[in-house]
């Protein structure tokens, strides 16, 4: 994803099977829009958007159009829709970069479960290729494991913060809920 302006970032949106999210940035702080705007986790927003502008392929995959079902490529809202768009725009909402995220690759793990049997595998990396560009899949070496359309895994969870306090009291209903 040839993003060469990532601090003009104002907007992310994620648009996956599973529904839509909204990342905006509004007077210098990070919201979800799906949220009437409440703040969203600024690690969490600045760590996506860094991964998408040092995203490097790992192996370039070779596969037409019928084949993008199979390595879930293909964009929400189109029929059979099993891929995640990702979509960084700046504050005129000039697309800056857009990305589609396929089928998880997984790596087979060495040796046996906790409980005996095979492990089956783990996410080594993912399918990738830049929207509007079908002649260029990927495979990159990061999973995206924490990308979805869902705008709660986005909230900032602190609800407020309380500093250099000096004193703290509670007033309850009754006196033993009285304290200092």
């Amino acid at each position: 994803l040839p993003i060469t302006k990532i601090n003009e970032t104002a907007r992310v949106m994620v648009k996956s099977p599973s529904g839509e999210l909204n990342l905006v940035k509004k007077d210098d702080v990070w919201t979800v829009q799906e949220r009437a705007d409440y703040p969203a986790n600024f690690e969490q927003v600045s760590d996506l958007i860094r991964k998408l502008a040092d995203l490097k392929s790992v192996q370039a995959v070779p596969v037409g159009p019928s084949q993008f079902s199979r390595l879930d490529l293909v964009e929400p809202g189109k029929e059979g829709a099993t891929g995640t768009v990702i979509e960084l725009k700046d504050k005129d909402s000039k697309t800056l970069g857009a990305l589609l995220l396929g089928k998880k690759h997984m790596r087979k793990s060495e040796g046996m479960g906790p409980m005996g049997g095979d492990m089956g595998g783990f996410p080594a990396g993912r399918y990738v290729m830049p929207v509007g560009a079908p002649e260029k899949v990927s495979l990159v070496s990061d999973s995206f494991d924490e990308i979805d359309g869902k705008p709660e895994r986005w909230l900032k969870k602190d609800f407020f913060k309380i500093e250099n306090t000096k004193s703290i009291s509670l007033d309850g209903q009754i006196e033993p809920q009285h304290w200092t």
